[in-house]
């Protein structure tokens, strides 16, 4: 199925919907935000099309393997990790560092508002780590 990611959550997973019958091919609906079934996408970044097949459905979701980006992100760069996707050490290796910083922002600023319904008005200031070697789980 070809899916556009409209943001990453917390995990990591790009959060994608499957289409009304009655959106445009932008996925727009008469001034209203598309209500298709929500579908999880690993390794993926906002904005991104991609192919994706499920491995996963309940009521409310889908979980999707990645299978090709069709449109990648400005963002995306090659990881450097031969191990990236098999591991589960490192989730945003596909994206700038600046970027993976971005995403993290949104992600606290997101599960803030949505599970303790605090909306954060300031900056959030992180506290980053070196960009690499400070990962030491591993998935086998």
């Amino acid at each position: 199925m070809q899916l556009n990611i409209e943001k990453l959550i917390y995990g990591g997973d790009g959060l994608a919907r499957l289409s009304d019958p009655g959106e445009t091919q932008a996925g727009e609906t008469q001034g209203k935000p598309p209500r298709g079934k929500a579908v999880f996408v690993p390794f993926v970044l906002p904005g991104e099309q991609v192919e994706a097949h499920p491995i996963e459905e309940k009521t409310g979701f889908i979980r999707a393997a990645l299978e090709k980006v069709l449109s990648p992100s400005s963002q995306r760069i090659a990881p450097l990790c031969p191990y990236f996707q098999r591991c589960g050490g490192c989730h945003y290796q596909h994206a700038d560092y600046p970027n993976q910083l971005a995403i993290k922002r949104q992600i606290l600023s997101e599960t803030l508002e949505r599970t303790a319904k605090i909306k954060w008005e300031g900056e959030i200031h992180l506290h980053p780590s070196p960009p690499w070697g400070y990962r030491n789980r591993t998935r086998m």
